[in-house]
């Protein structure tokens, strides 16, 4: 297997007049379902004499399911979701960065949302419902944890709030925490369904903010967010990140978590 200055890996179909199909990587993943393959195909096609090349780049940066599926470029994985789909879960996913939780967050909010016809090709829209559910999006790479901590706060409540503003509610709490809980109720309600929330990269802000004065005070804000979802009624509750930072949390809390 060669790597690419890229970032990519690469592999080399070779087709056959027989449709024999040569693949020469292999996945050492311990599940293929988080794996955000970074490919780049190289085809050779015979053309009477000639080889031609074809080269199929996707790039390192994609991490939307929509895009992937659009341009023909995902990779079917969707097979190992009937474990974590059965019944009502909670999940606490770590992996290293470029392993593919974003891209999987991003598939379940399209799923859960019951964008059905972007699964059409793939293995799950033969045996998932696709009833759709108000999903709660949270991707903790936006909050800011770059100048002071009121600035945190305040990029924390928008990143919420803006999973609402659409449903014209208007929230009567400063708090991060209690805003999450007022959200998935409001969502809930308005919808019929129970919520899904999946949070994106939990630990991002705190490796982030290594050093900044505020740290301590941020670390107690995101102990308490996390505590809070023991209430969690839900339909389904994802969290990834690449540390198991929030063990000592959860611990306390009650929240039954599979860790994966």
């Amino acid at each position: 297997m060669a790597a690419g200055n890229s970032g990519h890996f690469h592999a080399s179909f070779v087709l056959t007049s027989s449709l024999m199909v040569v693949v020469i990587f292999k996945l050492t993943s311990f599940n293929c379902l988080f794996i955000s393959f970074r490919i780049s195909l190289c085809i050779m096609k015979p053309s009477g004499d000639m080889q031609e090349e074809y080269c199929l780049g996707v790039p390192s940066d994609i991490t939307i399911f929509r895009k992937l599926v659009e341009n023909g470029s995902y990779i079917d994985k969707t097979m190992y979701l009937r474990r974590m789909l059965r019944g009502d879960h909670c999940y606490m996913l770590y992996l290293p960065h470029g392993w593919g939780k974003t891209l999987t967050c991003s598939m379940l909010k399209e799923l859960f949302e019951g964008n059905k016809e972007l699964f059409r090709d793939l293995d799950i829209y033969t045996w998932y419902d696709f009833e759709p559910h108000p999903v709660i999006y949270l991707d903790f790479r936006r909050l800011n944890v770059s100048e002071t901590f009121d600035a945190f706060i305040d990029s924390f409540w928008n990143l919420i709030y803006e999973e609402v503003a659409d449903y014209g509610f208007e929230p009567d709490t400063s708090d991060p925490q209690l805003l999450l809980t007022e959200a998935m109720y409001e969502k809930q309600y308005k919808t019929g369904q129970r919520a899904v929330i999946l949070i994106d990269n939990y630990d991002s802000p705190l490796y982030r903010a290594i050093g900044k004065d505020f740290y301590e005070k941020m670390d107690r804000i995101l102990e308490l967010f996390y505590g809070s979802l023991k209430n969690f009624t839900g339909r389904f509750l994802l969290m990834t990140g690449v540390t198991k930072y929030l063990i000592r949390t959860l611990l306390g809390t009650g929240l039954y978590v599979n860790h994966l």
